[in-house]
């Protein structure tokens, strides 16, 4: 009994033994990885698609400033390696082209927040100088008189300033979001979903 426990057959099967409880952890460890890839990229996909939708409403209205952030992380760089064998050429590209979309027109949203930034700065400085013109030239008038005319100067800036909004990017951007492919409808979107669990195989 005692050459059994010495014996290469025993130091044999503790090797494999070990070696399939390694594998095994393993497997399950990459399934348990790929399954939170999988729903990370889903609730991503999702909050691009709203954020998506609801820049589509600004765009008609043009009322940039108020746009929130289309795309805040990329996810599918990260986790794309994942997918490779659970997805089609075609697929894999539809989601690859949907991420680069989303974020050129991140960019171009960016852009002209910063323009209308800039243009209202530019409006409160040329504000600011012709009250100080005025205030210069009517020393002498009233404190009513005063706030009527800076009135008028204000209505006069707003109106003659410039806005400095390009037209570029504002016809990049909404030509980017009528042309975006949407995930969730897709077959790769399925089978993402089945990969984090939340649909059935």
């Amino acid at each position: 009994m005692n050459n059994f426990w010495d014996s290469n057959l025993f130091q044999t099967v503790i090797i494999f033994v070990v070696g399939l409880l390694v594998f095994i952890v393993y497997i399950l460890r990459v399934r348990d990885e790929r399954s939170r890839a999988a729903t990370i990229l889903i609730m991503e996909i999702r909050e691009i698609e709203g954020a998506l939708k609801k820049l589509l409403e600004v765009v008609s209205s043009e009322n940039y400033y108020s746009s929130a952030p289309v795309i805040k992380e990329n996810s599918w760089e990260k986790y794309k390696f994942i997918f490779t064998k659970n997805l089609d050429q075609d697929e894999y590209s539809l989601i690859s082209e949907f991420y680069s979309t989303a974020s050129r027109i991140e960019e171009e949203r960016l852009i002209l927040t910063k323009q209308i930034i800039i243009s209202f700065l530019t409006k409160c400085r040329a504000l600011h100088e012709s009250v100080v013109d005025t205030a210069k030239e009517k020393y002498d008038i009233s404190k009513e008189e005063f706030l009527t005319i800076t009135d008028k100067i204000a209505k006069k800036v707003y109106y003659d300033t410039p806005n400095f909004l390009s037209l570029t990017p504002k016809k990049l951007m909404s030509s980017l979001l009528q042309n975006i492919k949407y995930i969730s409808t897709s077959t790769a979107s399925l089978k993402i979903k089945k990969i984090a669990r939340i649909v059935k195989k």
